[in-house]
């Protein structure tokens, strides 16, 4: 009966020490980083944002609005912060039409249409709210920015 309890009693601390973000999920078996990789989806402000985040480290965004028109492509580097509770991002935009592209806040920041084609971010730290097999919120430090789903 000892073990039982004593046996419950780990598996229930264990089970609240597992929560690492702030919407979950409370356990998972496979390590944040195979989560993280993948081809990520979302639509925000009528453009349909896709964001590769690939073994290597690699990383790649594209945008389109809804009539597939193209709008801009992000390409770098992924990383994790030592916690493992941020997702940073280096990367520079590539443009090939005068519209514009979404900040860390989510906010539309237009191009120069004078101004180069290609932008070099500095680097970006999205906070990870949540990280399923399945879904990925990531935002600035008090809110959620984007809720993409695996594809």
């Amino acid at each position: 009966m000892k073990k039982t309890a004593c046996l419950l009693l780990i598996f229930l601390f264990g089970l609240t020490a597992c929560r690492k973000y702030e919407d979950g999920p409370y356990i998972s078996l496979t390590s944040k980083e195979k989560r993280v990789i993948g081809a990520w989806s979302t639509t925000i402000n009528g453009v349909d944002l896709t964001m590769n985040l690939k073994e290597d480290k690699d990383f790649q965004e594209d945008a389109y609005n809804s009539e597939g028109i193209f709008f801009y492509s992000k390409n770098g580097h992924w990383a994790f912060d030592n916690n493992k509770e941020n997702l940073l991002i280096n990367a520079s935009f590539s443009q090939t039409s005068s519209f514009y592209y979404f900040d860390e806040n989510g906010n539309q920041v237009a191009f120069d249409p004078n101004g180069p084609l290609q932008i070099i971010q500095p680097e970006i730290q999205y906070k990870i709210y949540r990280l399923t097999k399945d879904e990925l919120w990531i935002g600035n430090a008090t809110e959620i920015i984007y809720k993409l789903n695996k594809i």
